[in-house]
């Protein structure tokens, strides 16, 4: 009686065993052979479907797929595709910009989508704003990312505001044109891109001895003076004499005026008034400007 007893409890405990070996190995069986996998595990991709980079390249494996498989990627902010390198399993994928869309797909249709977003201060959106005088061109060497080479992709136009350019040292040059605001986008070498917003000053070519014109309060106002010997102006006189009132002769290297520029800033607690602005010239020239100035409406 004893020995039948425990003949069958020992039966019920290699049942027990055996269920429980059944139930640890279904709990950890890997993907079918023929599942497309990658080397990002679904922890590092969940919730957001994105993985994080501080670098300019990412790189992962294919581990698993049904025939041969294909990368597409979206290169968001960027003019051009990231370049993709597929050797073997292994997939290299130059970012471009901030955040990267990438699409593995297999011959049986089988798809994983992730996006990567790289906190590299290359591939971050940035804008630069850059208010120039009328009349001037101006040197930005201090504009400086990526790996050189740079290019203006849009905003050069006969319409234009200023032009904007790269010299051979890829130093940004800016040249003002008429008054207002363009928008421009450039790049360096791999495509990596930069918007530009420019401003030109208002401003009035002065080409005889006398300008009228019409502004708002308050406003900057750059005068090029087109007449008489250029470095020989100077403000002899005003209405209202104010100390940031002056003609500007620019010997620094990054400000290029090919006139001397009469610099007027109007800020006065005065409405519909005028004013003038009184010239001389080493070589004997004299010249009068005069600014209507009215209150800038609210819209």
């Amino acid at each position: 009686m004893k020995k039948n007893l425990a003949t069958w409890l020992l039966a019920c405990l290699c049942v027990g065993m055996l269920t429980t070996l059944s139930a640890c190995r279904d709990t950890i069986d890997d993907p079918p052979a023929d599942q497309l996998q990658l080397s990002i595990s679904e922890r590092e991709l969940l919730p957001t479907a994105e993985v994080m980079t501080n670098d300019t390249v990412y790189q992962f494996d294919v581990l698993k797929s049904k025939g041969m498989f294909k990368v597409k990627v979206n290169g968001g902010n960027s003019y051009v595709t990231p370049r993709v390198k597929v050797n073997g399993q292994h997939v290299t994928i130059g970012l471009l910009s901030e955040y990267t869309g990438v699409q593995v797909t297999d011959e049986a249709g089988q798809e994983i989508s992730f996006h990567i977003h790289s906190a590299h201060a290359d591939l971050k959106v940035q804008s630069y704003l850059y208010a120039v005088w009328y009349g001037c061109t101006f040197r930005y060497p201090d504009f400086k990312y990526g790996l050189g080479d740079m290019k203006v992709l849009s905003g050069n136009g006969n319409k234009g505001v200023a032009e904007v350019s790269f010299d051979k040292n890829n130093v940004l040059i800016v040249k003002s044109k008429r008054t207002g605001s363009s928008y421009f986008t450039v790049a360096d070498g791999r495509g990596v891109t930069r918007s530009l917003q420019v401003a030109v000053e208002e401003g009035y070519d002065m080409t005889t001895d006398s300008l009228e014109v019409t502004s708002t309060n308050p406003s900057s106002l750059y005068f090029p003076i087109k007449y008489g010997k250029a470095g020989g102006w100077k403000l002899v006189k005003s209405t209202i004499p104010y100390v940031h009132d002056h003609v500007i002769s620019p010997s620094n290297e990054n400000v290029l005026c090919d006139y001397d520029l009469l610099y007027v800033y109007i800020n006065y607690p005065y409405k519909n008034k005028q004013y003038k602005y009184y010239l001389e010239n080493k070589d004997g020239s004299k010249g009068v400007v005069v600014v209507n100035v009215v209150e800038k409406k609210d819209k």
